[in-house]
């Protein structure tokens, strides 16, 4: 009798780890979740960023809860939550929220991301421990040493290029993609009055487009140009995987 519990008690820990396994492998496969903190003084900004990794554009709704435990295990929560759509193959700010560090409390970061079902499809957690006055900061390491990430190098000469650079390298670290291959903005002088140009990801144009002086449509041209990146970068990220 007592062989036979035993092998009911493995048969379901292997079940419940198969279930936990198989669960894990379904966040964030079609829209992931992250959390990036930066700190500032005693506080760390904290923002919750959804991406749709897929062709089709896709409704979800978020929570970004952050739990503070101090040493008396006494409990408070935050939470921020909404919804919206995000489209194809693209990067969004969720939330922003601050929380202060500088006392002795565990701190846990939790963003969930939903979809139309209420099925949890994407998730990010991080713990900041008690007295941690510093983030760790963590360092990719490839084969060959320290990787590079994030770079993106100008080639402009006009303003109007120039003004195009601005828009695309805010928007680049504003959604934190932090790319491994090296992007370029360069501006290409073509027979009549328009430039040219071209955004590269490693030597593959992503992007080009003819230059005009407005600002509208540099704001246009910088959001098209970023989600081309964005999209590069997920497939060089899927061939990789494979």
């Amino acid at each position: 009798m007592k062989i036979a519990l035993n092998i009911i008690a493995l048969l379901l820990c292997f079940i419940i780890q198969a279930q936990a396994q198989e669960q894990k492998s379904y966040y964030n496969q079609e829209i992931s979740g992250e959390l990036f903190l930066e700190q500032k003084g005693d506080y760390v900004s904290i923002q919750g960023v959804a991406s749709n990794l897929t062709d089709v554009s896709a409704s979800i709704r978020y929570e970004l809860t952050v739990f503070k435990k101090d040493s008396l295990n006494n409990t408070s929560k935050n939470k921020q939550e909404g919804s919206g759509v995000l489209n194809a193959k693209t990067k969004a700010i969720l939330s922003t929220t601050t929380v202060n560090i500088n006392s002795p409390s565990k701190i846990t970061i939790m963003l969930l991301v939903y979809d139309l079902n209420n099925k949890l499809v994407g998730k990010a957690v991080q713990v900041l421990k008690e007295n941690s006055l510093q983030l760790e900061k963590k360092e990719i390491v490839s084969n060959d040493g320290v990787e590079i990430r994030g770079i993106v190098i100008e080639k402009t000469r006009t303003k109007p290029a120039r003004d195009f650079y601005d828009y695309f390298y805010g928007e680049y670290h504003k959604y934190k993609i932090n790319g491994n291959r090296i992007v370029t903005v360069e501006e290409e002088f073509g027979q009549g009055r328009s430039s040219l140009i071209k955004v590269t990801v490693g030597r593959e144009i992503v992007y080009q487009f003819f230059v005009q002086p407005k600002k509208k449509y540099l704001k246009q041209m910088a959001d098209n140009a970023i989600r081309s990146v964005f999209q590069k970068f997920l497939q060089i990220q899927k061939e990789k995987s494979n």
